[in-house]
């Protein structure tokens, strides 16, 4: 369900902040300093996973990374 989510809001290229915020949104998370170093570990590794399985790449423009489905 993540990984599909994830998919879904990085069809549009975006920046990690603005899909963990997206996924807090989603899954109705409260923010705080625990969360984000959990949640953002979580996510990261979610990305580099549908990375290495082709299902989405990375550009970097203005020295930001930007996540984009295939």
């Amino acid at each position: 369900e993540i990984s599909e989510k994830i998919k879904e809001i990085c069809k549009t290229p975006t920046i990690f902040e603005d899909i963990l915020q997206q996924i807090f949104k989603v899954f109705n998370l409260t923010m705080d300093i625990n969360q984000y170093v959990l949640a953002g570990s979580t996510i990261r590794s979610f990305l580099a996973y549908l990375k290495d399985e082709g299902q989405i790449d990375f550009e970097i423009s203005d020295s930001k990374v930007y996540w984009k489905s295939l």
